[in-house]
């Protein structure tokens, strides 16, 4: 899932947003989490997810002040992945969309799985799971010929 932000999101809003696999923001958009403000605990995972994107310094003055920060600057700590102007939020993320949907979907859902069950482990651990998901994952040798054919043509 990618998350489009385009205004506010703020609190659950913003949960939300942080379990997409990522996120393109507008110029427009503001991110918050309010929960220590209102006396609520996130819930959704919003504490665990955001130390892993942002590092812990940055996710413990943004959970704990609830002050809203900016596209740029929710790109700039990595919590965004992109800014774009608010007339094109929609239009980049779905091209984004289509080039991950153009892709092999096998391959996209494991790569993802990898990306995620890897992040933050020893390359040792991160080899281990390439080497179990390759052992499980076939593709069709004419298929991945078509690709690489299509993938010369476009760069042309």
């Amino acid at each position: 899932m990618i998350a489009a932000v385009n205004g506010p999101c703020y609190t659950g809003g913003y949960e939300l947003a942080v379990n997409c696999s990522f996120i393109i923001a507008s110029d427009r958009a503001e991110f918050a989490d309010t929960h220590a403000q209102i006396g609520l605990l996130n819930g959704w995972g919003g504490s665990a997810m955001l130390p892993r994107m942002v590092g812990l310094p940055a996710a413990i003055q943004f959970i704990l002040s609830g002050e809203p920060i900016n596209g740029d600057v929710a790109a700039r700590i990595g919590l965004a992945n992109e800014v774009v102007e608010h007339d094109e939020l929609m239009a980049r993320t779905l091209a984004i969309a289509r080039k991950i949907a153009d892709g092999h979907p096998g391959a996209v859902q494991r790569m993802l799985r990898l990306l995620k069950e890897g992040a933050g482990t020893s390359l040792a651990h991160a080899l281990g799971l390439e080497a179990e998901a390759s052992a499980t994952h076939r593709s069709d040798g004419a298929d991945i010929g078509a690709r690489f054919s299509k993938r010369r043509s476009e760069k042309s």
